[in-house]
């Protein structure tokens, strides 16, 4: 989230303390916080930090304009103790950008996880448990495909069905 220009209001300046908007904006992601979008240094710092993380928009393409004063309704709809700081004081417009947008071909690697390898629907696995200094181990299948960290179900030779942790 990279804030550039501040706005220049060609209606009567906001009251002093007033949040200003930006006339230009470049944000990450789809939703539009107000913090990528607005100036919060003058907000008290309990608000600061909910007010930055607000969402006030959707971009619907890579770039669009918004209004100052509709995101500033939005702003005070979802946190009214927002409403000293965010007055109509003029309309200015934000220029709003994605920094890029997937292409059609683009290819998303995902990133190795090491170490995670999973579990096979069907696969014998161990099921150990272990209280206190008391270790019991028992075969028994996997009912679903499963991650480390992850519950799944699994089936023990007398046919129970438990619920277990797949390790790491």
């Amino acid at each position: 989230m990279i804030a550039v220009v501040a706005a220049t209001d060609a209606h009567a300046p906001c009251p002093v303390g007033q949040v200003t908007f930006l006339s230009d904006a470049v944000v990450a992601a789809d939703v539009v916080r107000l913090g990528d979008v607005a100036d919060l240094s003058r907000l008290p710092s309990s608000l600061r930090d909910l007010a930055g993380t607000l969402p006030v928009a959707r971009l619907t393409g890579d770039e669009q304009i918004l209004s100052s004063r509709r995101l500033s309704e939005r702003a005070r709809a979802s946190v009214p103790a927002l409403t000293p700081w965010l007055s109509s004081c003029g309309d200015d417009e934000v220029r709003v950008r994605s920094r890029r947008r997937l292409q059609e071909g683009d290819v998303i690697v995902l990133p190795p996880t090491a170490g995670e390898e999973g579990v096979r629907s069907g696969q014998t696995l161990t099921l150990r448990v272990v209280i206190g200094s008391v270790v019991v181990e028992r075969e028994v299948e996997a009912l679903q495909a499963g991650r480390p960290g992850r519950p799944i179900f699994v089936r023990t030779p007398d046919d129970a069905v438990l619920r277990a942790r797949v390790g790491g």
